[in-house]
């Protein structure tokens, strides 16, 4: 089981076991072990509503235990947060499957980790290429063409 902490400093534990697995499909309306390898992995990068989704759902019990609502435990939830909790949630998702399907998912989880930074990377590229100049003229272009009209071509009443 893995845990991870969220911003009102409560520890919150990750345990994947066919009950959870079935509970998040019933919560969430996702199944955690359909296409492991490929959209699921995607989505938990990239979507955090997907990512809460999945943790309330796993910690569900142990939220009503300590009587925290849904929106409760979301409001506990910042980026550093969702990234730590994701992390938890695919070990423990790995952790699951036999050793024989292992591999694939990890493979998955490297490839797309792969293509994040290569993306980042070229966003940070770009962004270092603007010069101000340019993005000031690109912007009084634009909205030179989209400005309302004047008041003095305005017909008065």
């Amino acid at each position: 089981m893995k845990t991870f902490k969220d911003t009102a400093d409560r520890d919150w534990t990750i345990a994947i076991n066919i009950t959870s697995v079935k509970r998040v499909r019933d919560l969430a309306g996702i199944d955690l072990l359909a296409n492991v390898g490929g959209e699921l992995v995607e989505k938990l990068n990239g979507d955090a509503l997907v990512v809460f989704d999945i943790l309330y759902a796993l910690v569900k019990p142990e939220a009503e235990t300590r009587s925290v609502t849904a929106e409760q435990f979301g409001s506990a939830l910042d980026g550093d947060v969702i990234e730590a909790a994701t992390t938890a949630l695919i070990a423990e998702l790995i952790a699951f499957f036999p050793p024989s399907r292992r591999p694939m998912i990890v493979k998955a989880m490297a490839k797309l980790k792969d293509l994040e930074t290569a993306a980042m990377a070229q966003v940070l590229k770009e962004i270092d290429e603007m010069n101000a100049e340019s993005l000031v003229a690109s912007l009084s272009n634009s909205k030179s063409g989209n400005s309302p009209a004047s008041s003095e071509s305005i017909p008065a009443r």
